[in-house]
């Protein structure tokens, strides 16, 4: 599989995903390959590693604001009181689904991921962790006016 796939993949996947569970438009604006972490500290994140015929992780990052709009209207509304884990909890879900749908379109292709439970974090922390130890990709998204990023490396395993 080639990396133009895996982007695809991804993309695809975070923009249906997030469409899906919160009614809002995300639109792809960059994508770039880097090979270090640009994290605000100030950011919410979550990251889940992948296992099986390939390994790596996928993260989102968002700023809390935008964070807390897209679990409130997970939640049932916008404007709903929300604590900070109910926010951790939501963005976790999140990773969780983009990351399910993009195991469900590799199985569809016949290759086999695994997927482990969601680690969320303020400050960027689990997907700088995750990802850090080899190159990965960022996809820049634009959703409610506002930036948001999708990290992943996925490579074939050995």
């Amino acid at each position: 599989m080639k990396t133009g796939d895996f982007f695809r993949i991804v993309a695809e996947s975070t923009c249906e995903v997030i469409t899906t569970i919160t009614g809002a438009i995300v639109v792809l604006q960059e994508a770039t390959r880097i090979g270090i972490d640009i994290v605000s500290p100030h950011e919410i994140t979550a990251c889940i590693r992948l296992s099986g015929e390939f390994s790596g992780a996928i993260g989102v990052g968002f700023d809390p604001d935008l964070a807390r709009d897209l679990v409130a209207r997970i939640a049932g509304g916008e404007g709903r009181r929300l604590s900070r884990n109910d926010i951790l909890d939501g963005v976790g879900e999140i990773v969780n689904q983009i990351s399910g749908r993009v195991r469900t379109v590799l199985s569809l292709s016949r290759h086999q991921v695994n997927i482990d439970l969601p680690l969320m974090s303020d400050g960027g922390k689990y997907v700088e962790s995750h990802l850090c130890d080899k190159p990965h990709h960022t996809l820049i998204f634009e959703c409610l006016d506002r930036r948001f990023r999708v990290q992943f490396c996925l490579v074939e395993s050995d």
